[in-house]
């Protein structure tokens, strides 16, 4: 897909299970929602370190919590070159793929999505992310800024 479909971010249709399913651009609130989906499933960091820390000394103990603290005073925000290799993952891949048809079919969940794309060979998956990218603008053509010239 060029041209004005890129520009205007036109659904690009894919075949899931037998069926054609348009596959919307990922926008910045998908971003956004795999960041909160990510962060969800983020243990809570003092909780952890304060279990971790039962058969330490005192002081140790103290200074593995004050540095757990500000780890998380420092903001719950996932770097974004992490959110870009989770959705390279096959569940990221999932997850995002999922995020893009909601858009045109809302009766899709997240299961049935998961059900079709493990159905799936390797070479497939691999078609479909490519197919998520060009959708998305993510892909080399997408990120890039034309024609160099030599």
């Amino acid at each position: 897909m060029d041209g004005l479909g890129r520009a205007a971010g036109s659904p690009v249709v894919v075949r899931l299970g037998g069926r054609d399913y348009k596959m919307a651009a990922l926008t910045l609130r998908d971003f956004g929602t795999i960041e909160q989906h990510l962060l969800a499933r983020r243990p809570n960091i003092l909780k952890v370190v304060a279990e971790s820390c039962a058969d330490l000394p005192p002081e140790m103990a103290k200074v593995m919590m004050e540095k757990a603290y500000d780890d998380m005073k420092k903001g719950n925000t996932i770097p974004a070159t992490e959110i870009a290799e989770w959705v390279d993952t096959f569940e990221g891949m999932v997850f995002s793929i999922w995020l893009s048809l909601q858009k045109e079919h809302a009766e899709l969940s997240l299961d049935d999505v998961m059900t079709l794309m493990s159905a799936m060979s390797e070479e497939e998956v691999e078609g479909l992310k490519g197919l998520r990218d060009i959708a998305s603008g993510l892909d080399e053509v997408g990120n890039s800024i034309g024609p160099v010239k030599a």
